[in-house]
């Protein structure tokens, strides 16, 4: 029998805010506390927590899990994004055993990293745009634009492209981003 495709009640941004405003400065968090306090599954989990490193909200990494850099002001930030990124899009989520040969890295590393070096290159991002640009599917595309939000890296509207969001970072960003987190091996 075919499993169906199961969806999450909220946004990444909503997640984000919730979690970081129950997060304490300096304790570990890996998928597991994630989904526990965010009644998550793992998928969405190892996404968000993907968005998190991007954002540089986590520093190192041991056995059990990642430290949480965050701290009441994190919180209120990722809460004024989770206003911010107003989208209608709740998550699809994979099952646990497909999403398991990608795992944190690869989505990293695979999905969110090369999206962050199309909009530093082209200097925005759109859903669509990312849909064309990545090759993947709309949902895929809405999730990987509602988590480089989560991470910060939506500016202003772009003038030119409407429907744009300006990247808000540089390539001087990314290539300190990419060397923090390619030396987490």
């Amino acid at each position: 029998m075919k499993e169906e495709v199961r969806q999450e009640r909220n946004t990444f941004a909503r997640y984000a805010a919730e979690f970081a405003a129950k997060a304490k400065h300096g304790e570990e968090v890996n998928e597991k506390v994630l989904c526990k306090r965010l009644g998550i599954h793992r998928p969405t989990a190892t996404k968000l927590l993907c968005a998190f490193d991007l954002a540089g909200y986590l520093g190192e990494q041991d056995r059990k899990g990642f430290v949480w850099l965050g701290d009441d002001k994190t919180a209120e930030v990722l809460a004024a994004r989770a206003e911010e990124l107003h989208q209608e899009y709740l998550p699809l989520v994979e099952r646990d055993k497909d999403f398991d040969a990608i795992g944190y890295r690869g989505y990293l590393f695979g999905t969110l990293i090369p999206a962050l070096k199309l909009g530093i290159t082209f200097g925005s991002l759109s859903v669509i745009f990312l849909q064309r640009k990545m090759s993947v599917v709309r949902e895929r595309a809405e999730e990987i634009y509602d988590l480089l939000g989560v991470g910060g890296f939506h500016g202003e509207d772009d003038q030119i492209n409407t429907g744009r969001k300006m990247t808000a970072a540089t390539h001087a960003d990314f290539d300190r981003i990419y060397v923090r987190l390619e030396s987490r091996k």
